[in-house]
């Protein structure tokens, strides 16, 4: 039986929302970005935020120009900077030599995919701010790339004269709408495999629970960077009484910057954190202090911070972020040590530099295969593999050691 061809087909219903916004500097063509917003609308994604006043063409857009909603910045880093903050994962598509294959890379939910400029890509800056950068293999290539690398490197425009004279197109042109046509469908499966690869609520199991764990650790990080920007400095590594006791960690101290204002307001921080009066905030197993590999029992974290008369976090004493001379990027701040070593997250005690090199010996790791999550002063998290060398080690540790050239040799 012949098939009956179907002009306008009704859509198809999402059983729940994409949650994912698409973020785009500013475009040279209007063109391109009126088909962006055009794939954004046929995947079902309803938020794009975009910069400068590049114009939307309705003939391009078409239906997707009412549906999409668009918001505009002057630049992506500040919004970029606020998502984050609202716990919203940025995944960057670019090429880059750490990028994931798109079709390995397990998406989370809130997720924000950023899009390079045609001919520049993603900026350093914006890079900088993404938790992650995935690619589009295309194969028979002689490398993999991604969608945005070929809107960059290809130089590939139309006009809107080109659209609306019907001028005849040479050969070059044709190749180029070829090119252009692939490109823009590679996007559109790219917005499409995104919607279906974010999971569902579930328990993680085996990489993603390392995707949680990461996740948790940023939480943190931004929560040090809120309480700086309210404070003007870091918190102390621990507080202390008039005696030079240590009372209260730095979690403690952070509790409001992850929505755990109640049981910041449930502590009696003039008194000792396993004093009785302070029982029903320690029975409290605060889920971000977590990792849920972890096989420590209730209310114990394996997120400790590195203490040391150098690092950032520092007995009794406060790190402004001036201090930190060898750079937010080249310094850590917290880590995740093998269970052995985890403390009740109310405990003042964390990590000194030996138990830091130390990890990733034989019967002394974290629950993660080959090395483990650490978060850096501006910021980010990264996977330190088992082998990294103690010098590196040491100069992650260090705010002012000038040992930058260790980590540019060594940590790669």
């Amino acid at each position: 039986m012949q098939p009956n061809h179907i002009r306008h087909k009704p859509q198809t219903a999402l059983t729940r929302e994409r949650e994912l916004i698409l973020a785009c500097p500013q475009f040279r063509s209007g063109v391109n970005l009126s088909r962006i917003v055009r794939l954004a609308g046929c995947a079902g994604i309803r938020q794009m935020t975009v910069c400068g006043n590049t114009k939307i063409d309705a003939k391009i857009a078409r239906d997707a120009t009412g549906f999409v909603e668009i918001e505009r910045h002057r630049t992506l880093a500040n919004w970029l900077k606020k998502i984050r903050s609202e716990s919203f994962h940025v995944v960057a598509l670019e090429q880059v030599d750490r990028s994931q294959n798109l079709f390995d890379y397990r998406f989370q939910r809130n997720t924000v995919l950023l899009i390079g400029h045609e001919r520049l890509g993603v900026s350093a800056e914006e890079l900088s701010l993404a938790d992650d950068e995935i690619e589009i293999p295309i194969y028979d290539q002689p490398f993999s790339s991604s969608c945005g690398v070929n809107l960059m490197t290809q130089n590939l425009y139309e006009t809107p004269d080109d659209l609306t004279t019907g001028a005849k197109q040479t050969a070059g042109s044709s190749s180029c709408d070829r090119r252009l046509l692939i490109i823009g469908g590679l996007l559109l499966f790219a917005i499409v495999m995104i919607g279906v690869l974010i999971p569902p609520v579930q328990s993680p199991r085996g990489p993603a629970k390392r995707t949680v764990c990461s996740n948790w650790m940023r939480q943190l990080a931004l929560a040090m960077l809120n309480y700086e920007s309210v404070h003007g400095h870091f918190p102390p590594a621990y507080t202390v009484d008039e005696n030079g006791r240590p009372l209260h960690s730095w979690r403690a101290q952070i509790l409001p910057y992850v929505e755990q204002r109640a049981v910041y307001d449930s502590i009696d921080f003039s008194k000792p954190w396993d004093d009785p009066v302070n029982k029903k905030a320690y029975e409290t197993d605060v889920e971000g202090f977590r990792c849920p590999e972890s096989k420590a029992p209730n209310g114990f974290t394996t997120y400790l911070a590195l203490v040391t008369p150098n690092s950032c976090l520092r007995p009794k004493e406060s790190c402004v972020i001036a201090d930190i001379q060898d750079g937010t990027s080249n310094t850590v701040t917290i880590i995740e040590v093998p269970v052995s070593s985890a403390v009740h997250w109310m405990s003042p005690f964390d990590a000194d530099e030996g138990l830091f090199l130390r990890i990733g010996e034989t019967g002394f790791q974290s629950p993660h295969s080959g090395g483990f999550n650490a978060v850096r002063g501006d910021g980010s998290v990264y996977f330190l593999r088992n082998n990294t060398p103690a010098d590196v080690r040491r100069a992650l540790i260090s705010v002012a050691g000038n040992d930058n050239e260790v980590l540019e040799d060594k940590l790669k």
